[in-house]
């Protein structure tokens, strides 16, 4: 596969190579055969976002956007979950007023907010009950394992990327992971992704608790936001952007 020596090369430890090399085998001919519908292409809803762009997604974020579907299939989720969070993240953008060019390319790297989940394994990711705090430290390593896996080629989207893949876990008053950070010290980028994510994963049935409608995910989002989780500038474009957001999740469901 074009992409599997980058990945091992990107992974210090041998376990994690393996289970990088067996999820590629294993995932990669399906996601490749899918490609041409709706998978890693601009289709659909996405459309909208990309109409009043100035560009189409290049070869590098095509590559990305497939090492992340193979992290969210590891990951057992919803292999819509990436492009909703994409979307998300483009509307919160706009609501703050940035120019769609630098929407687009913070957007297009919230796909790859999980990509170090692939160093997690499966029977962590789709365990039935709630995690131990054991398991619980190894999903906290995931931001780490996705920056390893990201390199650091001087290129926008890679510099967006991780700022998001490092600190989308991170909250305003310094109570998240992996480094505690708060307030203007967490990367922009990460600060819009971190509500964008959180959204996406109420509105998401997990294994141990049901989904939480979209209307009443904002109002938690809302409240969360208050207790000082979020920052404020970045709740209130989410908020502003309601309406858009609601759309996003009737043309890409939740299941």
């Amino acid at each position: 596969m074009l992409f599997r020596s980058t990945f091992v090369e990107r992974i210090y430890r041998p376990q994690f190579s393996l289970i990088i090399m067996n999820q590629i085998d294993r995932v990669s001919p399906m996601i490749t055969s899918e490609s041409s519908t709706e998978d890693i292409g601009i289709d659909g809803h996405e459309k909208l976002v990309y109409a009043h762009g100035v560009r189409l997604p290049t070869q590098t974020e095509h590559l990305l956007n497939r090492m992340a579907l193979i992290a969210e299939h590891h990951s057992g989720g919803d292999l819509h979950h990436i492009r909703r969070v994409s979307l998300f993240t483009h509307r919160i953008a706009l609501e703050l007023g940035l120019d769609e060019k630098t929407a687009m390319t913070i957007s297009a790297a919230a796909r790859l907010h999980d990509i170090g989940m692939i160093g997690v394994p499966s029977s962590i990711l789709r365990k039935p009950g709630r995690l131990t705090p054991a398991e619980m430290a190894v999903i906290r390593k995931h931001p780490k394992t996705g920056l390893r896996l990201i390199g650091r080629k001087q290129d926008p989207l890679i510099r967006a990327a991780r700022a998001i893949i490092g600190a989308h876990h991170e909250r305003w008053d310094g109570s998240g992971y992996p480094d505690g950070l708060k307030q203007d010290s967490i990367p922009f980028e990460a600060r819009i992704v971190a509500i964008a994510d959180t959204f996406d994963s109420l509105c998401s049935p997990r294994p141990y608790r049901r989904a939480t409608d979209p209307e009443m995910a904002l109002t938690v989002i809302t409240n969360a936001g208050t207790g000082g989780i979020f920052d404020a500038d970045m709740l209130g474009a989410f908020f502003k952007g309601r309406k858009a957001i609601l759309d996003i999740c009737h043309h890409l469901p939740h299941r």
